[in-house]
């Protein structure tokens, strides 16, 4: 939090599902910390020593079979941790994964390939519930483009303490906020993709 106190707020901008999206970032040397609504803080590069590294979130023996089983071989890993304070604000509608378009973010070309990108989010400070703020996802978005979106539902994700909700980087979904008084909900994720695939660059945040 002391980055977030100390750094200015860089503004970011970029498409996503077709439209207009913006936010904002902090950046100290290796660390940078994306909004993910406000109130909600994506801890996305620089935090990978410690419990990040962990044993327990490197190699963890009951989601290993089934990273396995999605991406085969030739898939590489790093983590991070969505922290969201009490009165958050809900989260954009995103893919973690990029549209792979030149022009565009429609997901044309992501429906085109193999799944190549699964994300595990693990709470850590105890039940994501739905009063803290679920991951909210557009049922079967994975197999869709944005324009296709529509008729989709919005099915809530809640986790208890112990447990873990893993899904494919293509589908569309959002972090919804924490309605709680006095619940900070911290989840770790870690993210599994297949090593051809570059995800340390995010559009709208200045990569020098």
């Amino acid at each position: 939090m002391s980055i977030i106190d100390e750094e200015p707020a860089q503004p970011r901008v970029w498409e996503e599902n077709g439209d207009v999206t913006t936010s904002q970032y902090w950046k100290k040397n290796d660390k940078v910390i994306l909004q993910a609504g406000v109130g909600r803080y994506d801890l996305w590069r620089g935090f990978n020593t410690g419990f990040f590294a962990s044993s327990a979130l490197v190699d963890n023996p009951k989601l290993e079979p089934i990273l396995k089983h999605c991406l085969v071989d030739n898939y590489g890993s790093y983590r991070g941790m969505i922290l969201s304070d009490p009165g958050s604000s809900d989260q954009y509608f995103h893919r973690d994964t990029d549209p792979l378009e030149n022009v565009g973010s429609k997901g044309k070309a992501l429906m085109a390939v193999d799944d190549f990108y699964f994300t595990c989010l693990i709470p850590v400070t105890g039940d994501v519930t739905p009063e803290n703020g679920p991951t909210e996802f557009l049922e079967g978005s994975h197999r869709h483009c944005s324009d296709e979106f529509e008729s989709l539902k919005e099915v809530q994700i809640c986790c208890p303490l112990g447990s873990a909700v893993v899904f494919n980087g293509k589908i569309n979904h959002r972090g919804k906020g924490n309605r709680s008084e006095k619940d900070d909900r911290a989840v770790v994720y870690t993210v599994y993709h297949k090593e051809w695939y570059n995800d340390q660059f995010r559009k709208g945040v200045d990569q020098t």
